[in-house]
């Protein structure tokens, strides 16, 4: 009876180590688990850097140019210098165009504003073809985060980060004009100021000795009445 008993034990133990040990290798096989990253959506991708931007809707328009030394200026509405930094980070920024991801409804691209009269943004590259992309952007997405757009006449619709699109947009009524440097004020020079002149403290009299005074004598007069001696008894 003790040899069964002592064999159902030894039994229960290897079930025991048996399941840890199948834990463990379930464990063991998930914590190794490598997740397969989401591929980059793109709208499109050059090599080549932007040299030109013009926006259009309706009857607004701006133009932009980059010349040979990579100063960006603006020719229309109007001709001035424009804002590098603005201007430059949305250049970047449309050089290879992410999209926060595709739309697989396209059917008909009027319903995400992507008709004829949709805002259109033409870019030039710097290649030596000066080669263009066109994109139409159409409604925002409904919490505002992105607008509808698409790559020239391509039936995909893509939906892009309103970081991307916003800027253009304020363009059309607010070109990005660079703003003058403030003129440094002129260092006016202070005069000098002149160092007042010390005021002499007067030094205090020089006290005579008393052998030294004079006796003044007294003025002469007629002589007074005799006094009379009184005699001592």
């Amino acid at each position: 009876m003790e040899r069964y008993r002592t064999t159902i034990i030894l039994a229960g133990v290897l079930i025991v180590l048996a399941a840890a040990a199948i834990f463990l290798s379930n464990n063991n096989s998930v914590s190794t688990a490598t997740a397969t990253p989401t591929p980059t959506t793109y709208v499109w991708q050059s090599p080549d850097s932007v040299a030109g931007i013009q926006v259009v809707s309706g009857t607004n328009k701006v133009t932009l140019v980059k010349d040979p030394t990579g100063n960006w200026s603006i020719t229309q509405p109007v001709s001035k210098p424009a804002d590098p930094f603005s201007v430059g980070g949305e250049a970047d920024s449309l050089q290879n165009l992410q999209a926060s991801f595709s739309v697989t409804n396209t059917s008909d691209l009027t319903q995400f504003g992507l008709g004829p009269d949709a805002m259109a943004v033409t870019l030039t590259f710097s290649n030596t073809q000066k080669s263009q992309r066109t994109l139409g952007v159409g409604h925002a997405v409904i919490d505002g985060s992105g607008y509808y757009v698409k790559a020239g006449d391509s039936g995909q619709a893509y939906v892009v980060a309103n970081t991307a699109i916003e800027p253009l947009r304020t363009w059309l009524t607010t070109p990005p004009i660079q703003t003058p440097s403030p003129t440094p004020l002129p260092i006016t020079q202070i005069p000098e100021t002149a160092t007042p002149t010390p005021t002499e403290t007067p030094a205090p009299p020089t006290p005579v000795p008393a052998a030294a005074v004079t006796a003044t004598p007294a003025a002469e007069g007629p002589p007074g009445p005799a006094t009379a001696a009184t005699a001592t008894p």
